[in-house]
């Protein structure tokens, strides 16, 4: 028999000492192993998440890096895009805090270790016992949080992308459109709807009195119907041109920016020859910033009520219809259009960042006030 052992089982207060230690050393042991296997947890279902891309977006550019921190490409799934940003900031930083706090609680861990055997001989173990247990403590509260969702439901642990709807510009264009002609809609009929039609007034604020309340309807500039040149047909097989709904005012894309003009007193901009009146002569945009255009002809800062948009022909895979968007100041631009549900009740009004329309369009052209 090793001399050591029978040394420990002649002396009982040294065997409670060994049998401690050893205690406290296979703890130390499962602790590191639970803390690992609790983090490869994490990242396997923090892993999991992450898509990949079918085209190349700009990627978000951090002021303070963290280590190891990488951004997904975006997924385009149809007319969605499935933006993984911020969920790969928040699983990155809690990486990052993983790694650390793992660290630390080792190192805490192995110092205190190092305390227990020294001081074993002494009996003054407390300080030590003390140590090593804080650090096991601090990674049950780290780790608790996350532990407890994943044995209640995998699923939570994992951080799900942003999605948000795209624009087809073919599909765009295909559902709207516009026709030559005068808005004709009265002002009493308009301030019935709540939007205020005096020749004055903020272009924003006047702009979005529209919002809820108009319907589109190709050829449509504010009168009531019959509207000839819408051909589409209503779910229950009622023509469009033969309806406007009550409570809202139809309007195409020209219709609309025209009637803005008229309710704000701006100057026209040949919006009765509607896209192709509007943007015949215009200068095509070269590139966008969030508030302003750059043209062959200069650097433009948009002010409200300036004009963007095509006219038919400039589209190549839908020549026949022009469009045409209102900026309304601080980098957004307002349209009436009959994609997406336009030609349902009062959901005709669209709200948008330039940019992303610049970055839509393969063709755009400026007009100013």
């Amino acid at each position: 028999m090793n001399k050591n052992f029978s040394y420990l089982l002649k002396d009982k207060k040294h065997l409670c000492n060994f049998m401690h230690r050893a205690w406290y050393r296979s703890l130390t042991i499962g602790f590191l192993i639970v803390c690992f296997g609790l983090f490869f947890i994490s990242l396997t279902n923090i892993e999991a998440s992450n898509s990949t891309s079918t085209e190349t977006y700009s990627v978000p550019k951090l002021s303070i890096k963290i280590p190891n921190l990488s951004f997904s490409q975006i997924l385009k799934d149809g007319d969605q895009l499935k933006i993984n940003y911020l969920a790969d900031y928040v699983d990155g930083f809690y990486k990052y805090l993983l790694t650390i706090t793992i660290t630390i609680a080792v190192i805490m861990g192995s110092v205190g270790g190092v305390q227990y055997i020294l001081a074993s001989g002494s009996g003054n173990v407390k300080e030590a016992e003390k140590r090593i247990e804080q650090a096991i403590i601090g990674m049950v509260i780290l780790f608790s949080a996350v532990l407890i969702l994943f044995i209640v439901n995998p699923q939570l642990t994992i951080m799900k992308a942003l999605v948000m709807e795209t624009i087809d510009p073919v599909e765009y264009v295909r559902e709207s459109g516009d026709e030559p002609g005068g808005v004709n809609a009265s002002g009493s009929s308009l301030q019935s709807l709540g939007i205020s039609c005096t020749g004055s007034g903020d272009v924003a604020t006047i702009a979005k009195q529209f919002q809820g309340k108009t319907t589109y309807r190709l050829g449509a500039k504010g009168g009531p119907p019959p509207y000839p040149a819408d051909t589409k047909t209503a779910p229950d097989g009622t023509p469009y041109k033969n309806f406007c709904p009550n409570g809202s005012v139809c309007l195409d894309c020209s219709g609309f920016v025209a009637m803005v003009a008229k309710c704000t007193g701006l100057p026209p901009r040949n919006e009765d020859g509607g896209t192709w009146g509007i943007f015949q002569n215009a200068e095509v945009i070269e590139s966008c910033t969030k508030t302003g255009v750059k043209t062959a002809g200069g650097t433009y800062e948009l002010t409200p009520g300036d004009l963007i948009g095509f006219k038919a022909g400039d589209f190549t895979k839908q020549k026949s219809f022009g469009h045409v968007f209102m900026y309304v100041g601080n980098g957004s631009v307002m349209d009436s259009h009959g994609s997406k549900g336009g030609r349902s009740a009062g959901n005709a009004i669209g709200f948008q960042p330039l940019e992303k329309i610049c970055n839509i369009f393969p063709v755009l052209r400026f007009v100013d006030r």
